[in-house]
């Protein structure tokens, strides 16, 4: 049994090229001349004469081939094989020190971890000691700025979760016109042949270097702060003579959507929190309307993206986003909101009474904006930005059932007003102006604001036709008709309006009800239970019953270490593979399994329960259906459900002691 995690050290550098392997390899011959076992797990010395001879003397953990079935690779049996570091062999070996490069690797899929910074928790958590080499560029919340900064695509990334692990930072750093000088050298010696490219300017190396300054730094200034807190050290003296804990005031709130701007905007409240040593909130507001599968992989993506960087994640629903926001901004005190400059959507923002912006700041005027940039890069061609909106705004266009209907309907009324008009000469075609009218607050009814106003373009576009002299033409001469038409088309417009926000919020009236009653559900389970084995044993239930799934909670014991599920070695959540996972969930306070990132193979989600930053236990959740995935909304109600028991048990363990 593992009785303590490994250390972690980390050879920082702006780029490729200054000097982080070998740095890396210099420490482990110095260590190894001292008696420690040292072993190679992966380190790629890019073909450089001196780092390639620090490799002698220094064992080699052999590296694991995985078939992969890619054409790409050749025809032939052995060409389909891949070499990756065999994480297994390393645990097995269990050195003192292993040396992996490039954390920011991403595995050839097949493994426990489809990234590289996972196989190295993985191997701390066992108790070895890890030196691994990463760039600037690599790092997750700065991911953004480099690739306005350098003009290139990053696809590897690690999260900010792995410099806060580390226990220590190597800065490995070299002036940049030095850099340039070696890799001038280098090309004229013909050792390397794309090295001098567009990447490696003085300008951006420095500003890679700034970064990279900045990011040490706050890891210095970090340390710095827990140390005082350790050492009761942090307490300041106000005006008054009192003692006052040091502690931020600040709290920033960014909302996430489904466009591909919302992952920046995490990255940069990110980096605003950092800076101001906030506590930051990532909130999605549910507006009612029904999201594609793909736009649920984004909104999911981006969320996991922001509690993966460290964000409290909320999810609420509101017909209306600027209230939702709002609210949320009043009931969690927030004092900053970090939002995205809004598109020119001058309809949108006519019908809302302005834009997100400025509707924000009409409704409190105590909360400061921070209005990101979208990045110059990343628009779209004109044309294509107005397309686009445009099949944003008419995105209830896509079911066409509603309009064949009310095209139906249209018809039959304007076939029924001819009947009247002309057979029997009952009506006049102003009064067939006003059966339209009619027409359209019928409709309005039973539809939303697009199929009305369809509508209603419709009925004017038949009225005109066929009704309003000069027969069988679109021109209307009388200026009463031309009123009447458009009033036709403005009240058309009200009352879709009216009645799809009414529509849209009894949906999200009824999703807050279910939600309240699951709540309401496990705080009764929680309050009514005898014992701390009754109210696991009634929440596991309770879960199962509603979320159609096997549900399955498991605790830490005295020593602090995971106990296995219940039930059993045999029990489907006890298996390796899937243990591993729930173990990985534990130790590193993140949810782990089918619907993340780490571990996504496994056929359950494990989620750690979370108290004061303490880790308690893993719930466990496996649907009956195991090809069904639960909606964005349920699974936040999970770690909603994980966070109220891991306060109940952390509770009951203080009373204990």
């Amino acid at each position: 049994m593992k009785t303590s995690e490994g250390k972690l050290r980390i050879f920082f550098g702006m780029c490729a090229g200054v000097g982080k392997t070998h740095a890396m390899l210099l420490m482990a011959k110095k260590l190894i001349s001292e008696g420690v076992n040292v072993v190679i797990g992966d380190v790629n010395t890019h073909g450089k004469e001196e780092t390639s001879k620090l490799l002698e003397g220094i064992p080699v953990v052999e590296k694991k081939k995985i078939y992969t079935q890619d054409s790409s690779e050749g025809d032939t049996f052995g060409d389909s094989f891949k070499e990756e570091m065999d994480l297994s062999a390393i645990l097995k070996l269990h050195p003192k020190i292993v040396l992996i490069d490039n954390l920011a690797h991403t595995n050839i899929p097949g493994g426990l971890h489809p990234k590289r910074w996972q196989d190295v928790f993985e191997i701390l958590f066992n108790g070895i000691d890890v030196f691994c080499t990463i760039n600037i560029q690599n790092l997750e919340s700065r991911k953004d700025d480099i690739e306005r900064i350098t003009g290139i695509t990053i696809t590897e990334t690690v999260p900010d979760i792995v410099i806060e692990r580390a226990d220590y930072i190597d800065i490995i750093d070299i002036p940049p016109e030095d850099l340039l000088l070696q890799l001038k050298a280098k090309e004229s010696k013909k050792e390397s042949t794309n090295n001098c490219n567009d990447f490696f300017q003085e300008d951006k190396l420095t500003a890679l270097r700034e970064i990279l300054f900045r990011v040490s730094a706050d890891k210095v200034d970090t340390e710095l702060k827990l140390l005082k807190e350790k050492q009761g050290q942090n307490k300041q003296i106000d005006s008054s003579g009192n003692e006052e804990i040091w502690k931020t005031q600040n709290k920033l709130l960014v909302a996430v959507g489904y466009g591909p701007f919302s992952e920046k905007l995490v990255r940069t409240t990110k980096q605003l929190a950092d800076q101001q040593r906030s506590l930051w909130i990532a909130l999605y507001v549910d507006v009612g309307h029904a999201l594609e599968e793909r736009e649920k992989i984004i909104v999911t993506k981006n969320l996991e993206l922001a509690r993966s960087l460290g964000a409290e994640v909320v999810t609420t629903a509101d017909v209306d986003l600027v209230e939702g926001i709002d609210r949320i901004c009043h009931q969690y005190q927030v004092s900053k909101i970090v939002i995205g400059k809004p598109g020119d959507h001058f309809i949108k923002n006519i019908l809302k009474g302005g834009s997100i912006i400025e509707r924000l700041n009409q409704l409190d005027t105590t909360i400061d904006i921070h209005i990101v940039r979208r990045p110059t890069d990343n628009i779209i061609k004109k044309e294509q930005k107005y397309y686009a909106e445009i099949r944003e705004f008419f995105k209830e266009k896509r079911n066409y059932n509603p309009y064949i209907l009310v095209t139906i309907w249209t018809i039959a009324i304007t076939l029924l007003s001819a009947l009247l008009a002309y057979k029997y000469n009952f009506i006049s075609y102003r009064t067939v102006g006003i059966i339209f009218l009619l027409n359209s607050a019928i409709i309005g009814k039973f539809f939303t604001l697009f199929p009305t106003v369809f509508a209603s373009i419709l009925a004017i576009g038949l009225w005109d036709f066929f009704f309003i002299p000069p027969l069988f033409n679109l021109i209307i001469k009388s200026r009463e008709d031309q009123v009447l038409c458009l009033s036709v088309f403005i009240v058309a417009t009200l009352i879709g309006s009216f009645t799809s926000k009414i529509k849209r919020s009894q949906t999200l009236l009824r999703k807050r009800e279910k939600h309240s009653n699951i709540l309401y559900q496990i705080a009764s389970t929680i309050v009514q239970a005898e014992n701390r084995d009754d109210c696991i044993k009634g929440i596991e239930s309770t879960i199962t019953n509603i979320f159609k799934g096997e549900c399955a909670i498991t605790l830490k014991d005295k020593s602090g270490a995971l106990e296995n599920f219940k039930r059993g070695k045999d029990w489907k959540f006890n298996r390796p593979k899937e243990w591993e996972v729930a173990l990985w969930a534990f130790e590193n306070g993140l949810p782990a399994g089918k619907w993340t990132d780490n571990g996504p193979n496994a056929e359950a989600i494990y989620i750690p329960l979370l108290a004061k930053g303490k880790k308690i236990g893993v719930l466990a959740f496996l649907s009956i259906n195991n090809n069904t995935d639960l909606t964005l909304e349920m699974r936040e109600i999970l770690f909603t459900i994980c966070s109220q028991l891991a306060m109940y048990i952390q509770h009951e363990l203080s009373t204990q002691q």
